[in-house]
């Protein structure tokens, strides 16, 4: 299902024997389609049947959503959608997931919180961006109200979180440290996971161990700079992490 809710992305054979892949589109994308490579699946037949104008109905991936989501219609008149998005998004819109014979069981609040603290954190504090594959199946009588979101992308069945890696480029830390050397303080302000974005800030060379510093989310980090009125005040050098609520 991973090459039906990408967007166009692919990856071409490496130009010289035992070199990676290259990759041609959204790396993340890329970075699914090689999974899908590894596991020893071929995501270009997939693509010939179900092309993009065969899709009915699209939900593109924006920064409020942090997900996107793509309904096919089967050959037996029903709708199946596919999404993919951010774990601590997806997760709390699926009622299931599949265990390892791949049945649905049911995907309780504590299933989510232990699926946090054993999979998702761990990873993040490696530095991966988590990303949850769910799909749903909806019936075609009647058929539902596609506009209305909210009630299609929910009670989804979790199929895997997958943890994709954003390297840091090379000339990066070198370009932090000779800020500081300068005497400019250098902050980060990121939509990802509090702890990849804390993983990340220690790879930049942005943070130290042993260092004084503070890592915030968005609403934390407003409290403390707004007033009680509201209104912008003097505050202190943060880290940042956006708010994903």
């Amino acid at each position: 299902m991973i090459p039906i809710c990408i967007k166009p992305a692919l990856q071409q054979p490496p130009d010289v024997e035992g070199g990676l892949a290259k990759q041609v589109g959204n790396k993340t994308e890329c970075g699914l389609l090689g999974f899908v490579l590894d596991l020893q699946q071929d995501y270009a037949p997939v693509r010939e049947q179900i092309p993009e104008e065969k899709l009915y109905k699209v939900y593109t991936f924006n920064s409020v959503r942090k997900s996107m989501s793509t309904v096919i219609k089967l050959p037996d008149g029903t709708f199946r959608l596919y999404s993919k998005g951010a774990s601590e998004i997806m997760l709390k819109k699926c009622s299931y997931f599949l265990d390892a014979n791949g049945e649905p069981r049911s995907f309780r609040p504590r299933d989510r919180d232990e699926m946090i603290k054993q999979v998702i954190e761990p990873m993040a504090c490696e530095g991966l961006r988590t990303i949850s594959i769910a799909y749903r199946d909806l019936p075609p009588n009647p058929e539902p109200e596609w506009d209305n979101e909210a009630e299609i992308v929910t009670e989804l069945t979790c199929i895997t979180v997958v943890g994709i890696e954003d390297p840091v480029r090379p000339e990066v830390p070198e370009a932090i440290r000779k800020c500081q050397r300068a005497g400019i303080t250098v902050r980060m302000v990121t939509g990802d996971n509090i702890n990849t974005a804390r993983a990340i800030a220690a790879k930049c060379g942005i943070i130290h161990p042993g260092d004084d510093f503070i890592c915030l989310e968005g609403k934390e980090f407003n409290r403390r700079i707004r007033n009680e009125k509201g209104e912008g005040c003097r505050g202190t050098g943060a880290y940042l992490q956006r708010s994903t609520n």
